[in-house]
């Protein structure tokens, strides 16, 4: 005679039986779905996170340092700004202290939240030590003024720039030796330049201080690219002219 099967019923501590009452601790299955208990998600913490960003090369004038000298003021506290072994106030005291007219390596900091701008010769970096409301709209702010002063063509001074010229540097030799010396050698120049030029702001100049107020016209707001776009093009035609007569008089 079969003997039918007891229902779980009877063996509460059955491994058959579903548990009347789950651990909250753990995840319960229904159906396809996964539900956390609540006491888990009560105890999860958000990390507050520091903010650390770096910039490619700028150039700075009075009134960008006196903004965010303003910026600090308002959302932080104890402002101090940072030139060689001192430390400043204020900015209008570093410029009557100070002197000159261009300088390299200003520091400027504040406290709650902890803020830094680092205006090094060979980086530009802003750091906030909380991710906070009031932290991030700090570093928002400081960033808006550091990306409006960042250099022309920032492309040349990446890193990796140099890799790239040094892969062209193959092409441009081989349209030399095989469509003439002068087809190769004129961009070779240029490239030339726009390297020599890269390796000068960014190991010595990067971030570069005007203490004295943005100049209006055109012209001189934007000297350094303009000096730069006005040598290269003299270097390229010289050159060029050069490289012409002698491959005429090499050919002869």
């Amino acid at each position: 005679m079969a003997r039918s099967r007891p229902s779980n019923n009877h063996y509460p501590c059955s491994p058959l039986a579903p548990p009347s009452h789950p651990p909250l601790e753990y995840a319960t299955l229904r159906g396809s779905y996964a539900i956390l208990a609540q006491p888990i998600a009560d105890n999860m913490k958000k990390l507050n996170k520091s903010i650390n960003k770096e910039y490619p090369p700028v150039v700075l004038y009075l009134e960008d340092l006196e903004e965010i000298e303003r910026v600090l003021r308002d959302n932080a506290k104890d402002f101090v700004i940072t030139y060689g072994n001192c430390q400043y106030d204020s900015v209008n005291e570093l410029v009557g202290a100070v002197g000159a007219k261009q300088i390299l390596g200003v520091e400027l900091k504040a406290q709650n939240p902890y803020t830094t701008i680092d205006l090094h010769k060979t980086w530009t970096k802003i750091y906030v030590s909380a991710s906070e409301t009031t932290a991030v709209g700090v570093f928002h702010q400081i960033e808006e003024i550091i990306l409006r002063c960042r250099r022309w063509f920032p492309w040349i001074y990446n890193p990796f720039f140099p890799f790239v010229l040094s892969i062209l540097l193959g092409p441009l030799i081989y349209l030399s030796t095989r469509y003439g010396f002068l087809i190769g050698v004129y961009p070779l120049m240029l490239v030339v330049v726009f390297f020599v030029w890269g390796m000068w702001v960014s190991l010595g100049h990067h971030s570069l201080v005007w203490l004295v107020k943005k100049p209006g016209s055109f012209i001189a707001r934007n000297r350094d690219q303009l000096i730069l776009a006005i040598v290269s093009g003299l270097v390229g035609a010289i050159l060029g002219f050069l490289l012409a007569h002698a491959e005429k008089w090499f050919y002869q």
